[in-house]
């Protein structure tokens, strides 16, 4: 093990595209950030699902608006075409290029018809370019189209955000322990940070979105919930021109190459989710053949907003969490919000960890 004590101005843990946007974000800020990264690359789980980042949520708006009440919905939609904004403005910085696919979301059933309607009735009062669709030739029912949702590589744009020279990034590094000075200590007090093969110091620590940073950050633990992503690259031979967005936002298919990839999510304890994956899977493409799958692990708050700030058991170990299975919805204006935090003191408004102290 190294005894190199190296300093920074912030350790991000978790290299996936939360921790890669916060990580850019601070650099041209003139700060020193390393992020540490447990698996051999960066990307996170991310770079392992749909790559699809949505305006407005899943949940259709009608039952948004019931959950949370009308003021916060409204919000929440303004705040995913403002991430939808940031996220094509990266792109082009980058050089990566900005597939505005949209998405049909799939009612399945009567009632669902009927939600889809309604909600699309209440965007549309609200300025919202939204089209409910009657019975399309792939779906069961009726769909909501939206337009503005963006297709894009989510490893390749995490590691364009990672090339800064203000910014080091370790692999196969996963953080064991995070000490807090002691009392006594004179300032600049510093945190110090364990990984693995190596340790270091930091003003301010950022976990950085997913499960792993709960063992970091128990506190955090009654704020969110565990869920299971699954995820298959499927051979077909019918095209798949928009996203189909099915059961309430609990499973995705959109072209990947000349393929398809079928995303899915389901919480920690419900029965497996791959016989349902392939059921919903085999009405859309009968001859679809399996070529590759994979699971993992994410984080979704109580409410299913981010979770952005620092708990009193923890002084600057600063969260980034929460995201769920939609994180690319949210990642860039949530990320944004924490840098802002960080380097302004500003409020990140509805995502603060301080609605649920």
């Amino acid at each position: 093990m190294s005894t190199a004590l190296d300093t920074y101005d912030v350790v991000i843990v978790g290299g996936g595209l939360a921790g890669a946007i916060v990580a850019r974000r601070l650099a041209e800020a003139a700060q020193r950030v390393v992020v540490m990264e447990a698996q051999g690359r960066a990307g996170g789980s991310a770079a392992r699902g749909a790559g699809l980042a949505l305006l407005g949520t899943p949940e259709p708006y009608s039952a948004l608006q019931t959950r949370l009440g009308a003021v916060v919905a409204q919000q929440i939609w303004e705040l995913t075409r403002e991430n939808l904004a940031y996220l094509s403005q990266t792109l082009e910085a980058s050089g990566l290029p900005i597939h505005r696919v949209g998405s049909r979301r799939v009612a399945e059933a009567p009632q669902e018809v009927q939600q889809l309607e309604q909600s699309a009735k209440l965007l549309h009062d609200q300025a919202y370019s939204v089209t409910m669709e009657a019975a399309h030739e792939q779906n069961q029912l009726a769909a909501l189209y939206t337009k503005d949702d963006i297709a894009y590589k989510p490893a390749a744009l995490v590691a364009a955000l990672l090339k800064h020279p203000n910014i080091t990034l370790e692999t196969e590094a996963e953080v064991q322990a995070i000490k807090q000075p002691s009392a006594t200590s004179t300032p600049p007090a510093l945190l110090t940070i364990w990984a693995r093969k190596r340790y270091l110091r930091a003003r301010r620590v950022v976990l950085a979105g997913g499960a792993h940073a709960l063992h970091l950050g128990p506190a955090l633990r009654p704020l969110l919930r565990v869920v299971q992503t699954h995820c298959l690259d499927l051979a077909v031979n019918t095209a798949l021109p928009t996203p189909l967005i099915l059961s309430g936002g609990q499973i995705v298919a959109l072209a990947e190459g000349e393929g398809w990839r079928v995303a899915a999510w389901t919480p920690q304890g419900e029965p497996n989710a791959w016989p349902g994956l392939l059921e919903k899977v085999k009405p859309l493409c009968p001859q679809a053949i399996v070529r590759d799958r994979h699971s993992g692990w994410v984080a979704a708050s109580q409410d299913g907003l981010p979770i952005i700030g620092a708990l009193p058991e923890q002084p600057n170990v600063y969260h980034l969490n929460g995201l769920g299975p939609w994180g690319a919805s949210w990642a860039f204006v949530a990320a944004e919000r924490l840098a802002a935090l960080l380097l302004q003191q500003q409020d990140p408004g509805v995502f603060s960890i301080q609605r649920f102290l």
